[in-house]
């Protein structure tokens, strides 16, 4: 059971993430100290091995949907 909690943890800091990279002004540092990250390395390593991309690139891939050059 354990193993589970830890991928829903997981899951839902992810979606968090997403959201607040998506929908909100606030830098990748600082997304990291509203969840809670002691470290940004560690928190942009987190966000990128569950989402395969950077949260830096998610939040530039976003802008390029909504905004197209």
């Amino acid at each position: 059971m354990p193993g589970r909690i830890n991928t829903i943890t997981h899951y839902r800091v992810i979606q968090e993430t997403r959201y607040l990279l998506k929908y909100t002004t606030h830098t990748v540092r600082e997304i990291c100290g509203i969840l809670n990250f002691e470290s940004v390395i560690y928190f942009s390593r987190f966000f990128k091995t569950y989402s395969g991309i950077s949260p830096s690139d998610f939040r530039k891939a976003k802008e390029t949907i909504l905004f197209p050059a």
